[in-house]
């Protein structure tokens, strides 16, 4: 073949750029929407507390210790009166 003669490709080649395009389109539609539902304000949260897991190590000589209280979970939230 030479450098004067138009390489065929596959359609699926063809069709890579206009792929592209459509997925690039895509991702700025989902951000737009993405961030319209992020407008509403949160009024309360509902949290729980549960004891944390206990954990000592030493280092150095000196003694660490993690865990000794309790670890506040959210389990929900409110926003425009919606749970």
């Amino acid at each position: 073949m030479s450098k004067c003669e138009p390489r065929m490709y596959p359609q699926e080649h063809q069709s890579r750029p206009r792929m592209v395009g459509l997925g690039v389109l895509a991702g700025f539609a989902l951000a737009i929407a993405g961030t319209s539902h992020a407008a509403s304000m949160v009024t309360s949260v509902q949290t729980s507390n549960i004891p944390a897991t206990a954990f000592t190590y030493t280092l150095g000589g000196i003694e660490y210790q993690w865990g000794m209280g309790n670890n506040q979970i959210m389990e929900g939230f409110t926003a425009d009166g919606l749970s």
